[in-house]
């Protein structure tokens, strides 16, 4: 008798489970196909496998199920397109708000040359950027699940019905609503504002306020052939002018959006050839 009601739970439970992703593969084939709207083919979204790399781990599957957003627990076209779009208003906003672009030409026509993170390293906060700077690019997790439905309606009206990008109208609602939008944890749960948030699983690096705006500063530094440090290469100055730069943009960009600013100075490692070295001895 035992016997039997473990093989009839065991068989119910299997049933469950082919129920659950039966249920699932059905729910996928519901998703709209987004790409019958013109404007997505202006917008770029990430691949599947992109998406296992997110940190941390902000985004609500089940709020954006239940907005309506995917009609399973995960991304889909629609929610990405819109998040997209609301990227690209937002970091335009970003771009006239803040001197972003001069900082990048600092870092480029300088006192030093400094190299870009190389394509092939870029993360996909960095791939997916739409400021179109060498070195700088937002590093927020864009949460537009805990946006209101009427919010959620408008980027939804100017994703299928827009024909641009960028608008006033929506750099406007981005602008309303963003510090909503990029908090690692959702500002509405207990103590989520006192919190502070490691931006990767394991860094060294000091862990960020929840509500931080997050921008990056990624640069490479230059090895040779071998592996080695360039002998003449000014390392101490190097990493001073990128430590004042993150000083003083902190607190200035801070002042100007009213909420908690943190620049993490991201350095990679390029190897150089020979000739290379030389080139870049001589703009040095």
């Amino acid at each position: 008798m035992r016997k039997r009601k473990i093989i009839l739970i065991t068989i119910f439970l299997v049933w469950c489970i082919l129920c659950t992703a039966c249920g699932e593969k059905d729910a996928e084939k519901k998703q709209e196909d987004m790409k019958q709207y013109p404007l997505t083919s202006q917008l770029e979204i990430p691949s599947k496998k992109e998406l296992e790399n997110i940190y941390p781990e902000s985004y609500n599957k089940k709020m954006i199920k239940r907005k309506g957003l995917s009609e399973t627990k995960d991304f889909s076209e629609k929610y990405l397109y819109m998040q997209a779009l609301y990227r690209a208003n937002l970091e335009a906003y970003l771009m006239e708000t803040l001197d972003l672009q001069e900082v990048d030409n600092t870092l480029e026509n300088g006192e030093l040359y400094y190299l870009p993170i190389e394509e092939t390293e870029k993360d996909l906060y960095a791939r997916y950027s739409t400021m179109n700077l060498n070195y700088i690019y937002l590093r927020n997790n864009l949460c537009i699940e805990r946006l209101e439905k009427e919010d959620l309606a408008t980027i939804e009206k100017a994703l299928k019905e827009g024909k641009e990008v960028i608008t006033e109208e929506m750099k406007a609602l981005a602008a309303r609503t963003y510090p909503t939008v990029i908090s690692a944890m959702d500002e509405s749960k207990r103590d989520a504002k006192k919190m502070n948030v490691p931006y990767l699983r394991t860094s060294p690096l000091p862990s960020v306020p929840n509500n931080a705006l997050v921008l990056v500063i990624g640069t490479s530094f230059p090895y040779d052939e071998k592996g080695m440090y360039l002998p003449h290469f000014p390392v101490k100055k190097y990493d001073q002018i990128l430590d004042a730069i993150k000083e003083e943009k902190e607190e200035s960009y801070e002042d100007i959006l009213n909420i908690p600013v943190y620049i993490w100075v991201e350095t990679g490692a390029i190897e150089l050839s020979d000739e290379e070295v030389e080139e870049l001895y001589q703009i040095l």
